[in-house]
């Protein structure tokens, strides 16, 4: 959600990717993320990262849900004090507001209206916002919650412990997002990042990442040096075609528009206003 202000700050340079051994196999529908390329074609963000945000619940402590797929789990009064969505807004909002068909990258005033009432109805059911990984991890594994926002970390982690749990997949609203690397205007020693930044780009470091923090990696071919059954544990896709139908699949992250009110907006509500 950064590197278009931080271009525009000038506190990054372009990075020439002729220098990257590993550029060629980027996923494409990464390197087409807003804000990666510019219109003269530069690369100010090399996609290292990209997962996945979504609602994850306990499979025994509300079983109607499993295998539906239903993210109106957030909203069920029967669940009231034991639930949770993120605080911040770039991931909360477009998964919340995509479910009550309110189009959060084209907001007029009737839809802030409706954003605004529907946040405000759930915000009685909650337990709370959610703040970090541990908080969340905590609840979900002492039944404290029901059901919340996770990442595919929180999922993984959760699962490693032995909580029955289910990481939901609504067609058209699994929000996709992806993290990168930049390269600072001033960087004092660039060809030694760009070494570090292609090191990172490598199928051994893509294979730890999505083993380990059951993350998508940027390069495709990491994907063939984890075993089929594996990614299929973590609910990734495995060759190339199953990679871009996944990504393409539900709602890639964007900048939001007019995000400074809906931060006053969010918080407004958070405190009860």
């Amino acid at each position: 959600y950064s590197i278009g202000r931080w271009k525009e700050a000038g506190v990054l340079q372009p990075i020439d990717t002729a220098r990257l051994s590993h550029w060629a196999d980027v996923i494409p529908s990464l390197v087409d993320a807003p804000d990666v390329r510019d219109a003269e074609g530069r690369v100010w963000m090399v996609p290292f990262a990209w997962g996945n945000t979504s609602a994850v619940f306990r499979t025994d402590l509300a079983p109607e849900y499993v295998g539906t797929n239903d993210v109106g789990i957030l909203f069920d009064e029967t669940y009231k004090g034991r639930l949770a969505v993120m605080a911040g807004v770039d991931e909360t909002l477009p998964i919340l507001a995509h479910h009550k068909g309110i189009d959060i990258y084209n907001l007029d005033a009737a839809g802030m209206a409706a954003l605004r009432a529907m946040l405000t109805a759930q915000r009685p059911l909650l337990r709370f916002y959610s703040e970090d990984p541990t908080q969340l991890a905590n609840a979900m594994a002492s039944g404290e919650l029901v059901a919340a926002i996770a990442w595919n970390s929180d999922v993984l982690a959760l699962k490693s412990q032995g909580v029955p749990v289910e990481y939901m997949r609504p067609k058209g609203g699994l929000l996709t997002w992806v993290c990168g690397l930049g390269l600072g205007a001033k960087a004092l020693h660039p060809d030694l990042a760009l070494d570090a930044i292609d090191s990172m780009l490598s199928t051994t470091a893509g294979a730890w990442l999505i083993e380990n923090w059951g993350f998508g990696h940027g390069n495709a071919q990491s994907f063939a040096a984890v075993p089929a059954e594996r990614l299929a544990e973590l609910g990734l896709p495995a060759g190339p075609s199953e990679i871009a139908a996944f990504l393409a699949e539900g709602l890639f992250s964007r900048p939001l528009p007019n995000k400074e009110a809906l931060i006053k907006m969010y918080e407004e509500v958070r405190a009860g206003f």
